[in-house]
């Protein structure tokens, strides 16, 4: 029998993060945050690494080694030249403990306003609006996030539910860049 990761219990997360990977608990955040983007992105993209690549998610080279590496440890499958790749079921399973338990692990779940940002970058608009609807269920309050949701939208064209947003946003903090966007958004809302 293979190696199973039960996603609701923390050890059995705990155990396969350190014998299967040798990760150490004294590693900085950016470790898990690597892995889970990894993760999360070959679970919801299609042809990830010809992605990652133009978001200069990885450093050359050292992407490849990394995806053979979670491949080895079976979380991972990729085909020719690394340009197709997904999760296989034990990645699914480790994906999923991370984000149960991701407060003991130490992983930053803000990540999840720049995984968003990441899928606005490339066109996914859909995983864009899913990954920071996300974010504002863990930081409700969080203005970056309202910003972040009022750039979506407004790539989705859907100029009304952007400019609340985009309000939201700097009602918590005001800066040039959100007034910027807003003064866009009030431009195409005016022209419709």
């Amino acid at each position: 029998m293979g190696i199973i990761i039960n996603p609701k219990e923390l050890e059995s997360v705990q155990k396969f993060l350190k014998e299967e990977l040798n990760y150490c608990g004294c590693a900085s955040s950016a470790a898990l945050e690597v892995l889970y983007k990894t993760l999360l992105f070959a679970s919801e993209m299609p042809n990830s690494p010809s992605k990652l690549n133009k978001l200069e998610y990885f450093p050359w080279g050292w992407g490849e080694w990394f995806i053979y590496f979670l491949e080895s440890k079976n979380l991972l499958w990729h085909g020719f030249n690394n340009i197709d790749l997904g999760i296989n079921d034990l990645g699914q399973q480790l994906l999923e403990g991370l984000e149960n338990f991701y407060e003991d692990l130490g992983l930053d779940l803000s990540i999840l306003n720049d995984i968003a940002d990441d899928y606005l970058k490339i066109g996914m608009l859909q995983h864009a609006l899913r990954s920071i609807d996300k974010f504002q269920v863990k930081f409700p309050q969080e203005s970056i996030g309202f910003f972040t949701k009022s750039e979506i939208l407004f790539a989705m064209e859907q100029y009304n539910e952007a400019l609340e947003s985009i309000e939201k946003s700097i009602e918590l903090e005001n800066t040039e860049e959100k007034q910027i966007l807003k003064k866009s958004i009030l431009k195409k809302i005016e022209s419709n």
